[in-house]
């Protein structure tokens, strides 16, 4: 069984396509299969066409593995925030601007203090490396061109 939500979910479908006899079963959530493409799309023009994926700028931009962790705080309430249309972090640019003002953060999370202490705990280690899933797209679509189709595979089209 393979689960996977958001990017996980690009990374279960994944599995499912290269290696179906290893699937007993497969949830993807929040994020639908899309199949693999022919032509790379870069962050930047993606961006252009979906402008709420800006923060994934932020992500992929390197000075984001130190700001995040220095801010951790910040960032668990930030992105566990209650919807609050004055603290939209989705467009280019707002995610680091929100992180690093100094002005208080007026938000109300969803998480109790417990389950936020874990949060902050486990992220503050470090980020670079989730962070990488964004600034390795080219890599894995040129590594995807080069894997061998499976056919058997439902969620193969051909």
């Amino acid at each position: 069984m393979v689960i996977g939500h958001d990017w996980g979910s690009y990374l279960a479908g994944r599995f499912a396509l290269w290696y179906p006899e290893r699937l007993l079963g497969l949830v993807m959530m929040s994020v639908a299969y899309t199949p693999p493409s022919k032509v790379y799309v870069p962050l930047t023009d993606v961006v252009k066409l979906a402008p709420n994926y800006g923060y994934q700028l932020y992500f992929k931009d390197l000075k984001s593995s130190k700001q995040i962790p220095a801010h951790i705080d910040r960032f668990i309430d930030l992105i566990f925030g209650k919807p609050n249309k004055s603290l939209n972090f989705t467009p280019k640019g707002a995610m680091e601007r929100i992180l690093t003002d100094t002005q208080p953060l007026e938000v109300d999370t969803i998480l109790d203090a417990e389950t936020k202490a874990i949060y902050i705990r486990e992220l503050g280690k470090g980020m670079h490396g989730p962070l990488n899933y964004y600034r390795t797209s080219q890599e894995r679509h040129e590594e995807e061109k080069s894997m061998k189709r499976v056919r058997s595979c439902p969620l193969n089209p051909r």
